[in-house]
């Protein structure tokens, strides 16, 4: 029997959709999907926390609905399992103090760029500064994650939130094998080997926002919804 190998992944790409809110006090702000992008509309005003990310040596603000550029990756040379650079940080440039919280979702996407919910997002795998940022495990799945900062965000502080982004090789396991036809005949005794993942994009969508460190287990409760022991200067437990 002949095996025809389908050349996987030849048309893998990239791409980050990176959005920012800040909030204050009760939530105040609702996510409507629009095509594969998320709009953020926030109806008062915000706490100022930036998102940056490094382009070609330089920090560059990507709030909004703004791209990201990975300018570390050759996508023409995309490396199935290789670690490349992709560095992206939280900067406090408001004058108050402030508790923060990200929200980081993986997904992969067609070539029409609907969202393939069969494909698995664990394998687009993060370099995530977790020596700064706690993963809340009650809130996190494997498409989204949310961390926190537990100590108080000061005013002109900044903090790495992500090192560099891998596509896991197990994407080169999910394989099929099926008949193969030439001019829509069946060529009997040849198969050929389908690669699931082949022509996918993958995307990751950053969400960050921020509550005032005054009254914080009330103030966080309003804004996020969850229970926690804290002060003005730290999160201690998130219950």
């Amino acid at each position: 029997m002949i095996k025809k190998i389908s050349k996987p992944l030849v048309i893998l790409s990239v791409g980050l959709l990176l959005l920012a809110i800040s909030a204050v006090g009760s939530t105040r702000a609702a996510l409507n999907a629009r095509s594969e992008k998320y709009i953020m509309q926030a109806n008062t005003p915000k706490l100022h926390v930036d998102l940056l990310e490094e382009q070609n040596g330089s920090f560059v603000s990507v709030e909004g609905e703004d791209t990201l550029k990975f300018t570390s990756i050759d996508r023409n040379n995309f490396h199935i399992g290789q670690t490349y650079p992709e560095k992206v940080k939280v900067v406090n440039n408001d004058g108050c103090k402030e508790f923060v919280r990200v929200t980081v979702k993986k997904s992969w996407a067609n070539p029409d760029k609907t969202k393939d919910t069969t494909l698995d997002p664990r394998l687009i795998e993060l370099g995530v500064n977790t020596a700064d940022w706690y993963e809340n495990p009650s809130e996190s799945t494997a498409e989204e994650s949310v961390y926190y900062l537990l100590p108080v965000f000061n005013p002109g502080e900044e903090k790495i939130l992500l090192n560099s982004v891998k596509i896991n090789g197990q994407v080169l396991e999910k394989v099929t094998v099926e008949d193969y036809f030439e001019n829509g005949t069946k060529v009997e005794g040849t198969v050929v080997n389908k690669y699931e993942y082949n022509g996918k994009s993958f995307y990751v969508e950053v969400k960050v926002d921020a509550v005032q460190n005054h009254s914080p287990i009330s103030a966080i409760k309003n804004a996020w919804g969850i229970d926690v022991d804290a002060d003005e200067n730290m999160i201690h437990k998130i219950k």
